[in-house]
């Protein structure tokens, strides 16, 4: 979120995140989501979603893909406060 006076622009409005976002959504990305690097498990005590990565299983996949199946996968909770689990 912008921190000026000017009236605030969340980053998922912007539009190379939504540029990314439909790329994200028309690639196939079925291996990165059956291999779960990234998986939301539920919420911590302030019912903040958990998002939690897999490291090892990350490095064996193409970052650019992992950077659009990332998007794609935490689109639904990042207009608000999650927590990551690296």
């Amino acid at each position: 979120i912008s921190t000026t006076k000017q009236k605030a622009t969340k980053f998922e409005e912007s539009p190379l995140y939504l540029k990314q976002l439909e790329i994200a959504k028309q690639k196939d990305l079925v291996e990165l989501e059956n291999s779960r690097i990234i998986t939301l498990q539920g919420t911590d005590k302030t019912g903040r979603p958990i998002a939690i990565f897999c490291e090892e299983k990350i490095k064996t996949h193409d970052w650019n893909l992992v950077f659009l199946y990332l998007i794609k996968t935490l689109d639904d909770v990042v207009n608000s406060d999650y927590v990551v689990i690296w």
